[in-house]
């Protein structure tokens, strides 16, 4: 009886460890330090005056995500490329890093002078997590 009670005490932590295992990391998006970007490129946030959680520029794309700065490497868009970008445009620009998959579909609300604004939704997926949130952004110098 002894053994057998052992038996199915082991296989139920067993199963209890690969079930914790097999959870998901809740994905923290965080601000970039404003030295980490420059003003050309595309820069993403939570609200129109606030902190930087995504920023494309020339020498890449990059946020912080569970307090630490990860580089994307830029994969696809769905951008037409030569076409007059107008407001209400919709495209999607996909990137990768560390495991990572970073999709952010584009929505262009507006012009200022130079500068183009947006609303956009980002998912941000690793493994079984996943995080979409609303964002707003501009692309310009």
């Amino acid at each position: 009886m002894n053994l057998t009670k052992t038996i199915l005490i082991t296989a139920v932590f067993f199963i209890l460890s690969v079930l914790a295992f097999g959870q998901s990391e809740k994905i923290k998006i965080g601000f970039l330090d404003e030295t980490e970007y420059d003003n050309c490129g595309t820069s993403l946030s939570f609200s129109a005056e606030g902190k930087i959680v995504f920023f494309h520029g020339m020498d890449g794309a990059w946020m912080r995500i569970n307090g630490k700065n990860v580089n994307f490497k830029f994969f696809k868009s769905t951008i037409k490329v030569g076409a007059n970008e107008k407001k209400g445009d919709k495209f999607t620009n996909t990137y990768t890093a560390q495991g990572y998959k970073l999709s952010i579909k584009y929505t262009i609300k507006g012009f200022e002078e130079d500068v183009i604004l947006y609303n956009a939704i980002m998912t941000l997926t690793k493994n079984k997590s996943s995080r979409t949130v609303n964002l707003v952004g501009w692309s310009g110098c």
